[in-house]
């Protein structure tokens, strides 16, 4: 399989399915292969495992993010006792009722 320096990866198609969308997977290729930041560790240890799924080699956290990136907007999911998950959601349901 031979690939060349203008398109990559998408060599493997040839001159099928047309330049504008080979270049669009070459560049979602590009991102999902390449090793991205841990919201845990803040280290370039994750990898793809699969669509939507990333695991940091460094930590070990496993977690859902986007299909062709990590994407992580809000605060990353931990694994949270059950005990300190409830105290959390009662007092959110405290404040609610202030």
């Amino acid at each position: 399989m031979a690939h060349t320096k203008k398109v990559g990866s998408t060599g493997r198609f040839g001159a099928r399915y047309g330049l504008r969308i080979r270049k669009a997977v070459l560049e979602i290729e590009r991102v999902q292969r390449q090793k991205q930041k841990c919201p845990f560790c803040l280290k370039l240890t994750v990898k793809r495992l699969a669509m939507g799924i990333w695991l940091c080699r460094h930590c070990n956290a496993k977690f859902a993010g986007k299909a062709y990136e990590p994407g992580i907007t809000g605060k990353p999911m931990l694994d949270v006792p059950a005990a300190l998950l409830e105290e959390t959601e009662k007092q959110a349901e405290v404040k609610q009722t202030s």
